[in-house]
């Protein structure tokens, strides 16, 4: 081999572990916006709980991203149920992100419900239940799904899990 092969094969050699060597270092990264991480979590609602004698329905979530700590809040429509009818109401939960990559699963843990408001009562005697509606305000519920890619058509990342998803900005940043 003459001196010029041994500098295209050392060249080559260089190059190929550049290459692999920093493929293998690259992250993707995807930032989702509030309007799409709200798109996104319609798909795990309706959700049911239940809660201190009470079955809770979450339905037609609103997600607001924080600025960082992996704050997020949503408001949503709460249906509390009991064998003597029902109260529909408007409130707000806020609480942790958490990526639980092992159940493929983006939840809210912690979630606080605040900001209730009643916005129809079908009970004769709902005396008892508004105060149980309005006792479960500020205590910890169970955790919520917001995302289940269990569920969700992932296109061409359908066999690529996120290794890390958090708020930072009010956007979602998932790194694949």
């Amino acid at each position: 081999m003459t001196y010029s092969s041994y500098l295209k094969l050392a060249k080559i050699t260089a190059m190929l572990c550049l290459i692999f060597t920093t493929t293998a270092a690259l992250a993707f990264t995807l930032k989702l916006s509030e309007k799409d991480v709200d798109m996104m979590a319609k798909a795990s609602f309706p959700q049911t709980q239940l809660y201190e004698g009470m079955i809770l329905t979450f339905t037609d979530p609103e997600v607001d991203l924080g600025v960082a700590n992996n704050d997020v809040s949503m408001i949503v429509t709460v249906k509390a149920e009991r064998t003597a009818g029902t109260i529909t109401a408007r409130g707000k939960v806020s609480g942790q992100l958490a990526w639980r990559r092992a159940k493929k699963e983006l939840q809210i843990e912690n979630p606080i419900l605040s900001d209730l408001n009643v916005i129809e009562n079908n009970m004769a005697n709902s005396n008892g239940m508004l105060k149980g509606v309005e006792a479960i305000q500020g205590k910890v519920l169970p955790v919520i799904l917001l995302l289940d890619l269990n569920d969700m058509e992932l296109g061409i990342f359908a066999h690529q899990l996120p290794k890390s998803m958090a708020v930072r900005d009010e956007k979602l940043i998932i790194e694949l």
